[in-house]
């Protein structure tokens, strides 16, 4: 399979392109929830109530948002090294046909950095036990330095990149918080309210 397209076993667009029919509804109050948390950033607060507090609420309320939208797509990124890339372009799009990983696969064509950036999209970010399955499944097909962040595709939308405005965390489980029982506790209980 060549590596300047995208996989896709069974599912349509993992893209920003989706989001007019299937989640503007999550991207507005995603953004009024980054505007909120801009501004009480920037103010004066309560006493007792830090920005580590308020950053923590904030990522709460945008993983809420983005279960009862429907939005709730995500992907392990993998960066592979540029001398093997079509390699592990090989094998990523392999489990996914096999049922492996996850819905889809896509891998970067121009490589940043010394490598290039494959995505692995699942359907559910809090189907947590998916994830550290097709986390584990990641890390035995041997890509280098194995996945490093999952994030939710409402965080691309919603432009949640590294070094952001709001100081939030890009990712949802990384290798150091996906077995974390007060991670996923706190995933479990964003997607329990509303």
């Amino acid at each position: 399979m060549r590596r300047n397209s995208a996989y896709d076993h069974g599912q349509a667009d993992h893209s920003a392109s989706r989001v007019g029919n299937m989640a503007e509804s999550a991207v507005l109050k995603g953004r009024a929830v980054l505007d909120q948390l801009a501004g009480a950033l920037s103010g004066p607060r309560p006493k007792g109530v830090t920005k580590t507090k308020l950053r923590a609420a904030a990522e709460e309320e945008l993983w809420a948002i983005a279960w009862y939208e429907g939005y709730t797509s995500g992907k392990w990124l993998v960066q592979c090294p540029e001398a093997s890339v079509d390699e592990a372009w090989a094998s990523i799009a392999a489990a996914v046909e096999d049922g492996q990983l996850g819905s889809a696969a896509k891998v970067a064509t121009q490589a940043l950095h010394g490598g290039h950036t494959a995505c692995i999209y699942m359907e559910r970010f809090d189907d947590i036990e998916g994830v550290r399955q097709v986390y584990e499944t990641l890390k035995g097909l041997g890509l280098g330095p194995g996945p490093n962040s999952f994030k939710l595709d409402l965080w691309t939308v919603l432009g949640i990149y590294k070094g952001n405005a709001w100081g939030l965390p890009v990712s949802v489980f990384t290798p150091k918080t996906l077995y974390s029982e007060e991670q996923a506790e706190r995933i479990r209980r964003a997607c329990g309210r509303r």
